[in-house]
């Protein structure tokens, strides 16, 4: 077991202070071969040396993880399901485009990423990719819109905005319509889309049927058959998210199981994951504290629960999007949980530190990324950066399919 020591935690003005060498063999492309199975990394304060400002450091297995829970402590959870909206489309000339559905926008449209669209027209219609044969998926089509195209309620889509393009479902249009001018389109189009999906719930059968999982783009590679299991928590029930909350990856229902045993208490939030995630902090964002915001979700239940202090031990999160949520809401709404869905743009960094919880399991991070920074206002900087030190030099497994930390 390590013992280290922090220095008074500062306000630093440059990004690079959150940059880290990472050696590329470390990044895991896939997972474990049994969730729990990662190794889990365990930092907390030394009993012996608080006045000293230490804290102790001991490798572990997730698996073991109860060990260094106590009874009554309340892990929440984030039960975000990741969405198939990855989906291959196709011009009219048979080129090939791929849409990454973000978000739905105003008046149906959808935020997306797409990749290959520099030729791309506003007022374009884009179809399911021709190795998709289903009479159904031919029913709709996607209008293309350049984001600085003028529509109604721009400024509104664009508050909500974090991809390239605009795309808005529109029932297939003779093709002589299809040729006329953009602006002319675009009405009609908007007029219709309310007839595609309904609601979400019907958007989610069609991303369901003909999309595919949106895995890190890190991981450099297509998603595979086991990626449609492994990137969902065995608990994920919120269909919506772009990304998973990648702490709860390493729960087994049995390991689950186990910590209801010995008395530890599980709820859960929602919170929907954006592709910004993945990336690394820009400097912009970084100087201004801006970052992107994200809606989630808080039971009556899950309220009152953590309400009454009395009725657990240590409130822990399981995950940065966990711990975003309940930090939001708690200062929002000045240190009393609020049930409700809700929209946060927090970015916690040092020296900022949460004040809602009393640990965090989370995973290893990206350089210079907003969830980095997060996990370091948590622990302090100085921990992290040593922790992280010692993870690397330990070969531990970095990223959303890597090992994991327990802070306390």
């Amino acid at each position: 077991m390590n013992v280290i020591k922090s220095e008074p935690e500062l306000l630093r003005k440059e990004l690079s202070h959150y940059q880290f060498d990472l050696p590329n063999h470390l990044i895991a492309r896939y997972p474990v071969s049994q969730r729990s199975s990662s190794r889990l990394l365990v930092l907390r304060p030394s009993k012996h040396f608080q006045k000293e400002n230490l804290m102790q450091m001991e490798d572990s297995i997730f698996s073991d993880i109860a060990r260094f829970l106590e009874p009554g402590d309340l892990l929440v959870m984030n039960h975000a399901r990741v969405s198939p909206r990855r989906v291959q489309l196709e011009r009219a000339s048979g080129g090939n485009i791929e849409a990454i559905f973000l978000n739905q926008l105003s008046n149906k449209m959808w935020d997306c990423l797409l990749r290959g669209k520099k030729r791309l027209r506003t007022g374009e219609y884009l179809h399911l990719s021709s190795k998709q044969n289903s009479s159904e998926a031919e029913k709709i089509e996607f209008l293309f819109l350049d984001p600085a195209t003028p529509f109604q309620n721009q400024k509104e889509v664009e508050k909500h905005r974090t991809g390239n393009a605009i795309l808005l479902p529109a029932r297939p249009s003779p093709r002589e319509e299809k040729e006329s001018e953009p602006e002319k389109m675009i009405p009609k189009a908007l007029e219709n889309a309310h007839t595609i999906w309904k609601d979400m719930a019907q958007a989610e059968e069609w991303f369901e049927e003909y999309g595919e999982i949106t895995i890190p783009p890190y991981l450099n590679r297509r998603a595979e058959t086991q990626d449609k299991e492994r990137y969902q928590t065995v608990y994920a029930s919120a269909l919506g998210s772009i990304a998973a909350p990648t702490a709860g990856l390493h729960f087994s229902q049995e390991l689950i199981g186990l910590l209801r045993q010995k008395g530890v208490q599980i709820a859960s939030l929602g919170l929907r994951i954006g592709y910004g995630t993945f990336a690394p902090l820009c400097t912009e964002n970084f100087i201004k504290n801006q970052l992107h915001a994200e809606r989630y979700s808080i039971s009556s239940t899950l309220a009152r629960l953590l309400n009454q202090g009395d009725s657990y031990h240590r409130l822990i999160a399981v995950g940065t999007t966990s711990l975003r949520a309940l930090e939001a809401n708690f200062r929002d709404h000045l240190g009393v949980f609020q049930e409700g869905t809700f929209e946060t743009d927090l970015f916690l960094r040092p020296p900022d530190k949460p004040k809602s919880i009393d640990g965090l399991i989370t995973n290893f991070h990206l350089p210079a990324s907003s969830l980095f920074l997060l996990t370091a206002s948590y622990a302090g900087l100085e921990y992290l950066q040593k922790a992280y030190r010692h993870a690397t030099s330990s070969q531990y497994r970095f990223f959303s399919y890597g090992d994991a930390m327990l802070i306390l």
